[in-house]
Formats: structure tokens, C-alpha cells, sequence
């Protein structure tokens, strides 16, 4: 038996004190309603998109104007470096496939 298992709940709550709350904050909505009308670019599980987000539900992203980048080339440089339009008015994307988003600046051309 370690020490820990004589540890009283009093003793187990100051422990617990010192160090606060640890856990993050759980969310499911990734407030992309922010973005509506801006260009962003979605790195998700498999691939890489960017457009301009016109419109979100509980589970999807509609972006007109979408491509699909293969290759984003350096961040600095305006532009992707293989980025092939998807040729279509509206492309939807699956919230639950989404690792990261964000507005690159250098990226909107």
C-alpha cells in the first residue's frame, strides 16, 4: 500500500487545490459563425481547404469559391504553392473532420 492510499479526503482536497482546475474547456462549436464572409483556410484530417465561409450548421461548413491546396509551399509567400479550385458555387466541409483553422493573410489571392 503507497502513501497516497492514507491520504485523507481533507488532505486529497488541499492536493488538489494546489494545483486548480487542469482540465481544458470542453467545446463542440468551433464559433466559425466569426468567419462568415472571410477566407480562411481548414487543415483537416486528410486535407487542406480554403474559401470564403458563407454559411455553418451544427455539423458542416458550406465555402464558396473552395480549393483544395496539395501543397501550401512556405507560410511567408503569398500564395499556395498547388491549390486547385474545386469548381463548384458551394463545397462543404464536416466540422468533425477539422484539425485547425485559421485566416492566413498571405494566402488569399
Amino acid at each position: 500500500m503507497s502513501n497516497i492510499d492514507n491520504l485523507t479526503y481533507k488532505e486529497l482536497k488541499q492536493i488538489n487545490s494546489l494545483f486548480g482546475n487542469q482540465q481544458p474547456e470542453k467545446s463542440n462549436d468551433l464559433n466559425i459563425d466569426d468567419l462568415i464572409g472571410k477566407q480562411v483556410t481548414f487543415f483537416c484530417m486528410n486535407y487542406i481547404y480554403h474559401g470564403e465561409v458563407i454559411s455553418s450548421d451544427k455539423g458542416r461548413i458550406c465555402l464558396k469559391n473552395a480549393k483544395i491546396v496539395y501543397e501550401t509551399g512556405k507560410f511567408e509567400n503569398v500564395g499556395f504553392k498547388n491549390a486547385q479550385d474545386l469548381c463548384c458555387n458551394e463545397y462543404f466541409i464536416k466540422k468533425e473532420t477539422i484539425e485547425s483553422f485559421g485566416i492566413l493573410p498571405n494566402k488569399n489571392d
